[in-house]
């Protein structure tokens, strides 16, 4: 192989890195510039996920997840005013109902959300409802099972 041929095959087996610049502004926790992406993902804002354990008033827990880009210092009132408004149900098709909007109201009161997860247990059976990358990304979802594995176990 010629050595031109050589130094082709070598810049293409070479991966770019891309830079990362943080910025920081009000309510928002970081931004990723780069000029060269690999991915559609790289795209995205990297924001952490959390995972917050909340009882109902009837006794049962609830697990939120979360990837948002906004301040979610309000998050556990938000909860509460959701609990206080609509009081847990005692009928399977009412949790399912309780559990969706649930997920819809954290949607509608955060701007950048990009994932949602309401997972619940009650009765002998979990009840979820997925927003955005849980429900698209296959390793968000695996992220979170994981973490909702260990958190239930703790």
């Amino acid at each position: 192989m010629s050595r031109k041929k050589k130094q082709m095959a070598v810049e293409r087996e070479t991966t770019y890195i891309p830079s990362h610049t943080v910025k920081l502004e009000e309510n928002y926790m970081s931004e990723v510039n780069s000029s060269k992406l690999l991915t559609s993902l790289a795209h995205k804002h990297y924001e952490p996920m959390i995972l917050r354990r909340y009882v109902t008033n009837w006794g049962v827990p609830v697990f939120i997840g979360l990837i948002c880009g906004d301040d979610l210092s309000n998050l556990d009132e938000l909860i509460g005013e959701y609990q206080n408004e609509y009081p847990m149900p005692e009928n399977l098709q009412e949790i399912r109902n309780w559990v969706g909007r649930l997920s819809d109201f954290i949607c509608k009161s955060y701007n950048r959300v990009e994932s949602v997860a309401v997972v619940l247990y009650a009765d002998k059976v979990a009840i979820s409802s997925l927003y955005g990358d849980f429900m698209n990304h296959p390793m968000c979802r695996q992220e979170l099972y994981s973490l909702l594995n260990w958190m239930s176990t703790v």
